[in-house]
């Protein structure tokens, strides 16, 4: 560990869009009590992150695709639309941020400098839970109820939108397991 390392600091600096802010005002339609979440220091999962980073699974197509369209590449497996899951995904959105504002957890190129800033628009918030987890997962909980016979297709999909946040440096494993386990709770509680 550098002294640059040390020097970081250990929550997240950064202001809210008023897009984020309105999602925050929301009322969300689905009342979870969320259990009380932890994660382990940084510093202790920052070598599976440039692991992943290094072996690169997925290609910059695929990165793109699952940054900005977790939901939409969820719903194309079932052939629905975004507009049709509107306060499933408005939910999820509500408690990805709500836990984000809470927690104040630092991306990881905030904590180690072996981490570069990734280029994307959606890490303008602190990093635990994973929202794109939150939603992928819940996504695919929801729609396996519906969809039994595109269970596997929707896993997969999942997976591979949860490690595009790390194979791009945005997440800790441990804000991909917080954001699957949230995402299943909430496509649980859903009907």
């Amino acid at each position: 560990m550098s002294w640059m390392d040390i020097l970081k600091k250990r929550v997240w600096e950064g202001t809210l869009s008023k897009d984020k802010l309105k999602i925050l005002q929301r009322n969300p339609k689905l009342k979870l009590d969320i259990p009380k979440l932890s994660y382990p220091k940084e510093e202790t999962e920052i070598p599976e992150i440039l692991k992943v980073m290094k072996e690169k699974e997925l290609t910059p197509k695929e990165m793109d695709v699952a940054d900005l369209q977790p939901a939409e590449s969820m719903l194309s497996i079932v052939g629905q639309e975004k507009e049709d899951y509107q306060d499933l995904i408005k939910d999820i959105n509500y408690y990805a941020l709500s836990l984000k504002m809470k927690y104040q957890r630092a991306r990881p190129h905030q904590i180690s400098d072996k981490i570069q800033t990734t280029k994307t628009k959606t890490d303008d918030t602190p990093a635990f839970p994973s929202g794109h987890s939150m939603m992928a997962h819940g996504l695919e909980r929801v729609l396996s109820k519906e969809y039994p016979d595109k269970t596997e297709k929707l896993k997969q999909m999942a997976n591979r939108i949860s490690l595009s946040r790390m194979q791009m440096g945005s997440h800790y494993p441990s804000d991909l397991k917080a954001g699957k386990m949230l995402g299943y709770m909430i496509g649980d509680a859903y009907d």
